[in-house]
């Protein structure tokens, strides 16, 4: 975390997270037939077999990660050329012409189901050309995913250590049932760390039909005012970010309030309950995660 928030070998940690997890879904899949390989490797990494099915079939594990290594890097490359080409067009026009008011350009992210709003230096962007905006990119995912499992590690945590007081009744140490759980339980955090964070390094882009962004206070609270009276669905124009501090970018478009309906209530399930899919799994690390 210290890495990220500074940026020192962040570009090492985050190396270090494509391979792990090459490593971990090749070492799952690898007696698996090859066409459940082909679709596990799109639905978590994003990327399609580098390999054949002979291959697939004749190649050791080793050979198989690297292979698998390989073409997710290069395509992470694609894609962080492909988002700095699209951005610098903005960034040098907002750099060129108004420089002297805004210090921070903002441009959306997605996925088709997340969006993240990206905060870069104008100044930054415009001397590195928009290579930097990998660096803010890999940033922003790595603190937050970081920082949402260790909050979900702390309770999972709690939960333990509740759980380990019946152990007593078995005749066991609970000190030795803790560690034991408690360390399965941080190898866990870290692979689903791993696989978020690379996924959405992976997956998240620039959306063709969306321009950059950036906000300050006056120009957004106009852009809201304006929206609200027009009541417009249209889509808002660019907005810049002045250095008032970081805050929300407002939304492109705004529509008309809608009719509120009644609220129904429903049976609440409790985190450590199983979950109501019947995936036999606790809510919280099924529908509830």
């Amino acid at each position: 975390r210290k890495n990220a928030l500074f940026g020192d070998r962040l570009d090492i940690d985050v190396d270090n997270m494509f391979y792990e997890l090459c490593e971990e879904t090749v070492l799952k899949l690898a007696n698996s037939e090859f066409n459940e390989f082909e679709i596990e490797l799109i639905r978590l990494i994003g990327i399609e077999s580098p390999v054949n099915e002979e291959d697939f079939k004749s190649l050791d594990k080793m050979e198989l990660i690297h292979a698998v290594y390989i073409a997710m890097m290069q395509q992470y490359k694609r894609k962080s050329e492909k988002i700095c080409m699209t951005a610098m067009p903005q960034i040098k026009h907002v750099h060129e012409t108004m420089s002297d008011r805004f210090k921070n350009i903002v441009f959306p992210l997605t996925d088709g189901k997340k969006e993240l709003q990206l905060i870069v230096n104008l100044e930054d962007a415009y001397k590195s050309n928009g290579a930097i905006i990998s660096k803010y990119f890999e940033k922003n995912i790595i603190l937050g995913i970081i920082d949402n499992e260790w909050k979900e590690h702390l309770r999972e945590m709690d939960d333990l250590r509740s759980a380990v007081n019946n152990a007593t009744y078995e005749q066991k140490d609970p000190l030795v049932i803790y560690k034991l759980e408690s360390y399965e339980l941080f190898k866990n955090m870290l692979y689903r760390l791993n696989q978020e964070a690379v996924e959405l390094l992976m997956k998240l882009d620039i959306p063709a039909e969306k321009e950059l962004q950036s906000t300050n206070k006056e120009d957004t609270q106009n852009n809201y005012g304006n929206s609200k009276m027009n009541n417009s669905n249209a889509t808002a124009p660019p907005q810049f970010r002045g250095s008032d501090g970081y805050r929300q970018a407002v939304q492109n478009s705004m529509s008309a309030p809608e009719k509120k309906q009644p609220a129904i209530a429903e049976t609440k399930v409790n985190r450590n309950d199983p979950c109501p899919c019947g995936s036999g799994k606790k809510y919280k690390q099924c529908h509830g995660k």
